[in-house]
């Protein structure tokens, strides 16, 4: 079988490979004998352990060389297969054992990479855990807030001393007084002809009271307008613990009366701290949503437009709206001061007072004299009178609101006096169309 054909130009020379172990040379030379040497040429190409084909041509001796040569070299060949296979077999004892020892660290590193997430999967789970914390971190603002809220509910610590309100009040009453002094002093009386219309009896009658409005349509104010101021105060008064107390201004008046006997029902059901928290948030709200400025004018008109029906009762000559204008330019100041004092304690009693409730009052007109929450401002009434024990004295006005503090404890509320409120006595006006002297 042939395998390889070398050619060398300068010798013509040709290499015959038959078989890994056997090589025939011949040459193209005529001088040249032909030789084989298959040892050289076995040991040059050193192909393996492959069985070579004898040459038929050759003679018979050279056949029994050549199978003498090829069984030594098979027997060889054998010999260094079987060492080969004994080492091959200890590499691979040794191998397995080595193999063997390394299975559980393998088995171990294997396994931690197996858990070991990937680059994108670890990108994955911390943006998860970022989310998650966000999550929580607004979850606890939120109950943080709930249970601030509700701690409102539960404290009684107030933001306002009751010092402080008793000092607004008594600012207050004074700024009441010096309006209505000013107003009753600098206005033209003239004597009335007829008596005041029903309308117009009709618009001061709420404040002042129909005993009062009498007064002032028999009195002659040129001289000593004193009674004319008390009408004052007690017109201002009025509307002050009215501001005081109320809710919203809105012109939806149901509004107002819906929380008023909303908050009723809870301060009587509930504890203090459960009625004042609630108390305390609403009027925030209301707060919140109250154009300040536009209340300012409306009360302020108020005031005004009261002031106007006393005086035109009184007898102050002039139209109506020349009335209204002399009001203003005379009062405008003082009645800004007393709108502003009036909604800032009902602000500051309603939000910021927990621990009980102040209320500003003003004597209702015609109810009897009480010497715990009323002083006579004007009279000589003093405590034990017989008139006054037999309810036979009335109040005419109040001139200068009071404060009370109310407190539910036990289930109990409990009702107690910080400012007086002063009042007038009926007493002060005489039965002939005549006032007794109040300027002494």
């Amino acid at each position: 079988m042939l395998y390889l054909i070398y050619i060398q130009p300068q010798f013509f020379r040709l290499f015959l490979v038959l078989e890994p172990s056997c090589a025939l040379e011949l040459s193209a030379n005529p001088h040249s004998s032909i030789a084989m040497d298959i040892e050289t040429a076995g040991r040059h190409l050193n192909r393996g352990p492959r069985r070579p084909q004898l040459n038929r041509s050759r003679s018979g001796a050279d056949d029994v060389g050549t199978r003498d040569q090829v069984e030594s070299t098979q027997s060889s060949e054998k010999t260094d297969a079987r060492d080969n296979g004994s080492r091959r077999k200890t590499q691979n004892t040794r191998s397995n054992v080595e193999r063997t020892e390394r299975e559980p660290a393998t088995i171990r590193r294997k396994d931690s990479q197996h858990h070991r997430p990937a680059p994108h999967t670890a990108e994955k789970e911390l943006v998860l855990l970022r989310r998650r914390c966000e999550e929580l971190t607004t979850q606890l603002k939120s109950r943080t807030d709930e249970m601030n809220a509700v701690q409102s509910f539960l404290t009684t610590v107030d933001d306002i001393s009751e010092a402080e309100v008793i000092g607004m009040v008594t600012t207050l009453n004074a700024h009441i007084f010096q309006v209505s002094a000013r107003l009753a002093d600098s206005l033209q009386y003239h004597a009335r002809s007829t008596l005041p219309s029903q309308a117009e009896s009709q618009a001061s009658g709420w404040l002042i009271g129909e005993g009062l409005t009498e007064a002032l349509v028999r009195g002659d104010h040129s001289n000593d307008p004193t009674l004319l101021q008390i009408a004052f105060q007690c017109c201002a008064t009025q509307l002050v613990a009215w501001i005081a107390g109320r809710w919203d201004f809105s012109v939806e008046r149901e509004r107002h009366r819906v929380i008023e006997h909303t908050y009723r029902l809870i301060r009587k059901q509930d504890t203090q701290a459960i009625a004042a928290g609630w108390r305390s948030l609403t009027m925030r709200h209301l707060l919140s949503q109250r154009d300040k400025d536009d209340v300012d004018r409306t009360m302020a008109d108020t005031f005004f437009h009261a002031f106007s029906d006393v005086a035109r009762i009184a007898g102050v000559g002039g139209a109506d709206q020349e009335i209204y204008d002399m009001i203003v330019r005379r009062g405008a100041l003082g009645v800004k001061e007393i709108v502003k004092g009036s909604l800032e304690i009902g602000s500051v009693t309603k939000v910021k007072m927990l621990s009980s409730d102040l209320v500003v009052i003003a004597a209702e007109i015609g109810e009897e004299f009480e010497e715990d929450e009323m002083e006579d401002d004007y009279g000589e009434h003093v405590a034990g009178d017989p008139a006054a024990d037999d309810g036979m004295l009335k109040i005419l006005g109040t001139t200068q609101i009071g404060l009370q503090r109310a407190e539910k404890l036990d289930g109990i509320i409990s009702v107690t006096t910080l400012v007086k409120q002063k009042i007038v006595l009926d007493n002060i006006v005489g039965d002939e169309s005549t006032t007794k002297s109040l300027s002494d």
